[in-house]
This record gives C-alpha cells, sequence and structure tokens, in this order.
C-alpha cells in the first residue's frame, strides 16, 4: 500500500505593477486600409483611427495599458507593494495494486492485475485559497466554471445574452476553511493491467519454420492508467488567477485613443490616470463590471475538472535469428481522454438569432470586408437587421452619415480588418461607438456577446483528448564482442492542444490554448510534438585484435599493448521534421485575447517547401506566405501545417585498455558529440506570422549542439 505525501512551500506573486506599450485600438486597422475604397472620408477617417504601428508607437512612447497586480491576505487586508508571499500546499496520493500471472500451458503465460489510485486535491495550510462561487441570495455557492460555460452555450442558442449567465465571484475554499477543495478527487480511479505472452514450440511443419521451436514471443498488452497532476495547475491558479488574493487588473484594452494616451517619461514610473484602482479586500470577491472599468482578462479554475485517464495498447513479435540477433515488430498505441486544457469560457458567445449563429454572418462580412465591397453596396441581412435594429438610419460616427443596421456593422468590420471582435466590443459595450451616444444600452441591449465582467476568462478543463499511434521495428545484434541495437518508428500523433499543466496563461504559452471555445475540436491535428519518422542506434564493439581475440590472438606483449584493447561505442538518432504553427499576426478574429493560428487556404507547391539557404527554412518563403491567409470570425486556423528540420546527430566513442599489470589497467576515452557537426534549426524560433511577411521563414535557434570533443582517463585497479 504505497502512500505518498506531498508538501510545496513557494514564493507567489509580488504585489506589482507594470506599464505595457501595445498599440491603442481604437477602429483598429493593422493591415494595409484604403478607407477610400470603402467609401470613407479619407481625412475624417485617418483623424479617428489608429494608423500608427507598433514599432512608431514604441517610437514616440505611446503607453495605452497598464496592469496591476494587487496581493491581499485572506482577511482582506492588502500587502504593500513588493511583499513576498508563500503558500504551504499539502495533498496525498494513494495507491494500491495487486497482480497475478497464469501459466496456462508451457508456451502460454497471462499476467493481470488492477491498480486504483486515489490523489487528493492539493490545499494550502493557512486557508489561503480560493474558487469561484455564483451568489444565491446573499450565499456565494460553489459555482464550476464548466457550469458558466454550459449556461453560455444555453444562452447562446436560445437567443439570450452573455450577461444572462450571472457573475462570477471568489470565495474562500479548500478543507482548511472546511469547504470544498479546488475540485473532488474521484474515487473510482480504477486502472486494470493484462499482459499475454506466447512463445509457440512447434517441432515441425510450417509453423515451426515461421517461428522456430521457443524462437518467437508473441506479446499484446492493455492498461488503464490515470495521470497525476495538480500541483502546477493550483501553482498557475494561484499566481494568475485567483481574485480576491492576487488580483490582476487592466484598463479595458483598446478604450485609449492615442491622441489622448499617455506619454513614456521614466522606467518604473507607470501613468496613474491608466492604473486600475486596488479593488476593497475582503470575501466573497466580485470582479467589477465593465461599467466599473474592468471587461478584465482574468484566469480561474474549473472545480468540475476530472482526473486525466489514457488507455495503453501494444502487440509485438519478437523473432529470433541467426548468428545472435532479433527482430521486433511492435504497434503501440497511447489513447488519451479527460486531458486538461486551457479555455477561455468567457469569449464572445456564438449567439443565434433567427437559427442564424453570430460566427456564420460575421464571416460573410468579414469575407465582403477583406475583398474591399464598397459600404454602399452591402445589402441588409436579417441577422444585423433583427440584433441591431436599433442602428438602422443611424450615423455612428464614421463619417459616413445614416446607413442601415448592415451597413453600420460592416462599416466597424471594415474599419477593424482582420479583428472583429474589436468592432463586436464597440456594438456590445455601452458608449464604445464612434458616436457615443448611440449604440449599446442606447439602441439596443448591452453585453449580448460579452461578459460585462470579462472580455477573457481563462480555465483549465478536462476537455482535452489525444491519439498516438507507432510502429515500430527494432534489430538486435549480439555477437562476438559486437552488441549493437537499430530501430525504426513510423508514428502519428493528435490531439485539441498540447498545452502541459506546468505552463502559463495567454500568450505566454505560444497560444497553446483552444482558441474557440464553443468549437474546440477545430483544433485537432498534429500535437506539437509529432514525429512521423524516426531511427536510432547504439552500438558497443570490442574489436576482436590482440591477446585472445580472432585477430592476432597469439601476438606478443607489445604487440597486444598496441592493436590490442580497442573499444568503439555510438549512438545515432535522426528525426523528420518537427511540426510549427503560422500565427494570425497581431489580429483578433474569433477570441478577444487569443490571436489563433492563420488559415491554410491553399497547397504548398513542393518546390517551394524544399530547404531554403542557411537559417531560411524555406526555398521559396514568398509562396509558402501566400499559402495563407487571416482566420475568419469563428476560426481557429490550421493547426501546425508546417514542418521544420528534424533532429540529427551522431556521437561517437574510442576507448583503449591498457593492462598495466595482473591487477591495474589505464583506460583512456576519447568522445566526440555531433561528429558531422551537422547544424538543425529549432522549429519553434522559426518566424512564422502574417504580420512579418519580410522574416518569414527564419529561424533564430539551433535545435543542435556544435561538434564537441571530450578526453578521459581512468585507472582500475
Amino acid at each position: 500500500m504505497p502512500l505518498t505525501g506531498e508538501r510545496i512551500s513557494k514564493p507567489s506573486s509580488v504585489s506589482s505593477v507594470d506599464q505595457v506599450s501595445e498599440p491603442a485600438t481604437i477602429a483598429n486597422s493593422h493591415g494595409p486600409f484604403d478607407p477610400e475604397q470603402y467609401g470613407f472620408p479619407a481625412v475624417d477617417f485617418a483623424n479617428y483611427g489608429n494608423e500608427y504601428n507598433d514599432a512608431l508607437m514604441n517610437a514616440v512612447g505611446t503607453l495605452p495599458e497598464a496592469d496591476a497586480r494587487y496581493n491581499y491576505q485572506k482577511t482582506g487586508t492588502a500587502l504593500q507593494l513588493g511583499t513576498p508571499i508563500t503558500r504551504d500546499y499539502r495533498w496525498n496520493e494513494y495507491e494500491f495494486y495487486g497482480q497475478d500471472t497464469w501459466r496456462a500451458t508451457p508456451s502460454l503465460t497471462v499476467t493481470y492485475g488492477l491498480r486504483w489510485s486515489y490523489l487528493q486535491a492539493p490545499a494550502e495550510t493557512s486557508g489561503t485559497q480560493v474558487g469561484t462561487c455564483q451568489f444565491s441570495g446573499s450565499v456565494c455557492q460553489p459555482y464550476s466554471l464548466t457550469r458558466f460555460y454550459d449556461s453560455a452555450i444555453a444562452q447562446a442558442e436560445s437567443g439570450g445574452a452573455a450577461n444572462n449567465v450571472g457573475e462570477v465571484a471568489f470565495n474562500l475554499n479548500g478543507r482548511y476553511n472546511h469547504a470544498p477543495d479546488f475540485w473532488t478527487p474521484q474515487k473510482n480511479n480504477f486502472g486494470p493491467r493484462l499482459a499475454i505472452a506466447f512463445s509457440p514450440a512447434a517441432s515441425e511443419g510450417v509453423w515451426h519454420k515461421l517461428f522456430g521451436s521457443q524462437q518467437t514471443s508473441i506479446r499484446a498488452g492493455y492498461s488503464l492508467v490515470f495521470d497525476h497532476f495538480g500541483a502546477a495547475t493550483v501553482q498557475n491558479f494561484d499566481t494568475t488567477g485567483s481574485f480576491g488574493l492576487s488580483t490582476y487588473l487592466s484598463n479595458p484594452a483598446g478604450s485609449v485613443p492615442i491622441e489622448s494616451a499617455p506619454r513614456f517619461t521614466a522606467l518604473g514610473q507607470v501613468p496613474t490616470t491608466l492604473l486600475p484602482g486596488a479593488p476593497q479586500g475582503g470575501f466573497p470577491a466580485v470582479p467589477a463590471a465593465s461599467g466599473n472599468g474592468s471587461f478584465a482578462i482574468s484566469w480561474g479554475l474549473d472545480s468540475a475538472i476530472k482526473t486525466p485517464y489514457s488507455h495503453l495498447l501494444d502487440f509485438s513479435v519478437t523473432r529470433g535469428l541467426h548468428n545472435g540477433g532479433s527482430l521486433e515488430v511492435s504497434w503501440i498505441g497511447r489513447l488519451a481522454h479527460r486531458q486538461l486544457a486551457q479555455e477561455d469560457v468567457a469569449m464572445p458567445i456564438n449567439l443565434t438569432v433567427g437559427g442564424t449563429p453570430y460566427f456564420s454572418v460575421a464571416r460573410d462580412l468579414a469575407v465582403k470586408a477583406r475583398q474591399k465591397v464598397p459600404v454602399a453596396e452591402v445589402q441588409p441581412v436579417p441577422y444585423w437587421e433583427q440584433e441591431f435594429g436599433g442602428l438602422d438610419g443611424q450615423d455612428i460616427g464614421l463619417g459616413l452619415g445614416p446607413l442601415t443596421a448592415t451597413q453600420n456593422i460592416y462599416a466597424l468590420f471594415a474599419a477593424n480588418l482582420y479583428n472583429e471582435t474589436y468592432a463586436l466590443y464597440q456594438l456590445d459595450l455601452p458608449g464604445s461607438l464612434p458616436n457615443s451616444n448611440i449604440g449599446a444600452g442606447v439602441n439596443y441591449p448591452a453585453f449580448r456577446y460579452y461578459h460585462d465582467q470579462y472580455s477573457a476568462l481563462y480555465s483549465w478543463r478536462s476537455v482535452g483528448y489525444s491519439n498516438f499511434n507507432a510502429l515500430e521495428a527494432v534489430y538486435r545484434q549480439r555477437f562476438g564482442g559486437l552488441q549493437a541495437d537499430f530501430n525504426y518508428t513510423y508514428s502519428k500523433s493528435l490531439d485539441i492542444t498540447s498545452q502541459a499543466e506546468r505552463l502559463g496563461n495567454s500568450a505566454s504559452t505560444n497560444y497553446a490554448q483552444i482558441m474557440n471555445s464553443w468549437a474546440p475540436n477545430q483544433l485537432y491535428g498534429p500535437s506539437d510534438a509529432d514525429v512521423r519518422h524516426q531511427i536510432n542506434s547504439n552500438w558497443v564493439w570490442d574489436l576482436p585484435i590482440g591477446r585472445g581475440k580472432k585477430l592476432l590472438s597469439s601476438s606478443n606483449r607489445l604487440t597486444d599493448s598496441i592493436l590490442g584493447g580497442w573499444q568503439t561505442t555510438g549512438i545515432l538518432r535522426w528525426t523528420s521534421g518537427f511540426p510549427f504553427l503560422m500565427n494570425n499576426g497581431a489580429y483578433y478574429p474569433t477570441n478577444w485575447d487569443i490571436q489563433g493560428y492563420a488559415e491554410q487556404v491553399s497547397p504548398i507547391p513542393s518546390h517551394a517547401n524544399q530547404k531554403g539557404h542557411l537559417t531560411q527554412r524555406f526555398a521559396d518563403p514568398a509562396t509558402v506566405f501566400a499559402s495563407f491567409a487571416h482566420a475568419l470570425p469563428g476560426q481557429s486556423g490550421t493547426r501546425n501545417p508546417l514542418r521544420g528540420d528534424g533532429y540529427f546527430s551522431w556521437d561517437e566513442g574510442i576507448n583503449k585498455t591498457f593492462g598495466l599489470t595482473e591487477r591495474f589497467k589505464l583506460i583512456l576515452r576519447w568522445d566526440m558529440f555531433n561528429v558531422t557537426n551537422s547544424v538543425r534549426f529549432d522549429p519553434q524560433s522559426i518566424n512564422a506570422t502574417l504580420d512579418n511577411p519580410q522574416s518569414f521563414g527564419q529561424a533564430t535557434e539551433l535545435l543542435t549542439n556544435y561538434r564537441l570533443a571530450q578526453f578521459a582517463a581512468r585507472v582500475e585497479f
């Protein structure tokens, strides 16, 4: 009955404030935009819009965003700026395992077993931890973010509103507060094991020729295994998402006009006009609604998560060969379920109106905008006329005069080319249209697409899945002084996200989150670690030269000391290319906070996909670049469509043993790593983003080390 108790004591975040230089995004048009092509008055629109790119804004010191983190004690007392924080988590993990072996026949052995696991959720020993809740009367009842997510889907399907889901609050939880833990551990994590080994013993006939007598082993196995998880999940939530204990706030992105945004003055001086004030401490803690300056990008923890599990399967046939060799062919599979994936449960809902979902009609308008269809040519669309009928005949302030509701919305989409979530922001939040006297809360209800507390609320949820299949062939050779293995693997790994539990949140994780929370399967594709072909080999060879060996076996002492006692070793590894993504650029068509991937719109010609020169991955980067386009509203983009270098390394070693006396030996060794000094570039360092075509395909980091050599001497006695 193994019992493991774990305890971690770690520093958490410190109270801090930061200034961030990002482009203001009022009527943002990052791409090449000619307002006259749409019918906009060029002068008026230029005065209103954001014409500056990131580099120019950094040069003039524009600071449109300020972020602050305020830390509190569980009593609600605010901690002073710079105060270090510690957390002391404890939990226990219990496992029982039983196994039996049954030798059914001399040639057949069956092994079976059962493992039971109980993984307690971590808990902070002083009770300094929080979880999500929802007010019911005067009581804040525990509220899983899965329920929040499901309620948002229900509102979208019924034509309701995101704000009807209700407010999310945070309250003290955990067993040290006599409250529910972060999540409820499963008590039925039973993992069966079954393995069969069969060695045919035919003495004659075709079976003897095929399998030999006790020269072949046929094996198969299955097991259900449960992951050990929790520590990294809790640590991330504690440092970035425990609202009321570690509260991260930002002024609403894109809400500061360029002409009035503060300017950089000195390091460490944060513009007080931007900095959100510290909220009142105490629990339950309720993030402010947008009308009070929130619209936060934040992180929660879903109390409905469950232990991830996997089905492991294998089948192999091993056949002994002559001269000490053997050949093994195997199939290996891993089918994983309930994997933790990070999902934004507060992204704009896919609101259905008259049987038509938002993303469908938004895509149609976005396509027209990218085709530069003039505003005057856009015909009324029932969805927009019904949902935003209050804009019919209104002048929303773009200098175009009164338009139909559909034309007004199209004009916003065109002004926010590739950045449709901002157009939706202007439509959904009161006072956000250019003409702030009309819009949400005046001509139609506000907060139907966005939740008023959050623009993004990330949470680890048990929604991920993956499958891995591999065919392996292994040849082993043992004779004389040679021991060598050679194996080849053909494999494929697919999942919906490859984010590790230990990684952080949002953009810090290379956009590994689910892009469209309402359609997570859009990202099903090659895993980040998918490698189609892999070859490995290793060997140790005592050269058959010298006294007592096959060659020069009767040599004298001097000859043997020079020619005998040599050994060579080596390791060889080669893989096909690793996958990498094409980034959508600094545009947000689907999710307010995650850019997403670019959409592959045409096949990549084989000549363009060949290896380029030096650090350039592609022989024709312009042609490869042209195979991609910005994702449309509702799209996540294409998952890992490109392949970079694979890994290659050949390491070699040579030993020479000198017999000084019968008791003393001197061994000299020379090892060389990456003998061929081969260069492979890290695919994750390749510039692949739609807003930087000039550097597309250029790698900046190596996947392999340069050639190295080491020398060693050892005395044995």
